[in-house]
């Protein structure tokens, strides 16, 4: 698939999908910018279709989902795990619409937000923030996720900016996952510290980092992100 930047990529309904929100594809453009525009694909996720390829788990798919992923940065291809992002469109259940919702207007921090809505087992939730999008309300988060119980601090490699929103007409779930790098921070491995629980991990000094430092500092930028996810137009 060729992309080009900066036009936008309509993803086209699945031609005899029926038309009811439990069962059609969702379907939205973006407009990617060069940065962001490294081995972009495109992936139509059916009610039982795997969740993952190949499947570790035999997770099924619930709902219907759309999913543009790629990767970011200045090289012609980039294959590095850190350097990847996903955005998803999803016609998921009222019941997740509505937790979603109810995040969005109640969750008082990033903990009570991914304690409420995350999915992955994720430990971390730092720098939570609402948006507003043109297409939606949402909310933001730092995040961090490994298959370990250890409390790692943040670090490049498994540090994740997450967006999880709900468009305007409260018919559709989106949820964007964006892997970051900031100079400062150590690479994943055996010299990344551990803290002793979550609340020495909200002392640390790198936390503190993420927290207090510019949105610039991180590579891709939290506005150059933000800035992509508003080009998001559901059909």
């Amino acid at each position: 698939m060729i992309i080009r930047p900066l036009f936008l990529l309509p993803v086209v309904l699945m031609t005899g999908c029926a038309t009811t929100s439990t069962t059609r594809q969702p379907a939205f453009t973006l407009a990617i910018p060069a940065a962001f525009n490294h081995s972009v694909e495109l992936k139509r996720i059916r009610i039982g279709d795997d969740l993952w390829a190949p499947p570790p788990t035999p997770d099924k798919a619930k709902y219907p989902i759309t999913k543009y992923a790629g990767a970011w940065g200045k090289q012609n291809f980039v294959d590095r795990q850190e350097h990847s992002w996903k955005i998803e469109v999803s016609l998921a259940p009222t019941a997740r619409i509505q937790q979603i919702q109810k995040a969005c207007s109640e969750a008082t921090d990033g903990y009570d937000a991914g304690h409420r809505v995350d999915e992955d087992g994720s430990y971390m939730f730092a720098r939570f923030a609402h948006k507003d999008f043109r297409w939606g309300r949402a909310f933001s988060y730092l995040t961090q996720f490994t298959q370990d119980t250890s409390v790692y601090v943040p670090h490049n490699g498994h540090l994740t900016y997450e967006v999880w929103g709900i468009t305007k007409n409260g018919s559709h779930v989106v949820h964007a996952t964006f892997n970051l790098t900031h100079p400062k921070l150590r690479t994943w491995g055996p010299e990344v510290r551990v803290a002793d629980s979550i609340e020495a991990l909200k002392k640390d000094r790198d936390y503190a980092l993420i927290e207090s430092c510019s949105s610039s500092a991180f590579e891709p930028g939290l506005t150059e992100i933000d800035s992509l996810l508003n080009s998001l137009e559901v059909e």
